[in-house]
């Protein structure tokens, strides 16, 4: 029952965690293949309307919030 229990907590975490990461996904679609393919090529990508700064480093922050990293060791 507890092992049930337990399992049952940790997938309904998981579809949170899914449903969460999949509407960010929905929310950043405006980068396609081929612009990173171009990106690739050239280093520059032409997109149809300016950037925004302000989403841009919203998104980054949240990046480096989510993204944990260790101390880089002293030699």
């Amino acid at each position: 029952m507890l092992f049930g229990t337990v399992a049952g907590i940790l997938a309904l975490a998981a579809g949170i965690l899914y449903l969460i990461r999949r509407r960010a996904a929905i929310r950043s679609r405006n980068l396609t293949d081929d612009m990173i393919a171009q990106i690739e090529r050239s280093g520059t990508v032409d997109v149809d309307e300016p950037l925004d700064l302000g989403e841009i480093a919203e998104e980054e922050e949240q990046f480096w919030e989510e993204e944990r990293w260790d101390e880089a060791d002293e030699y």
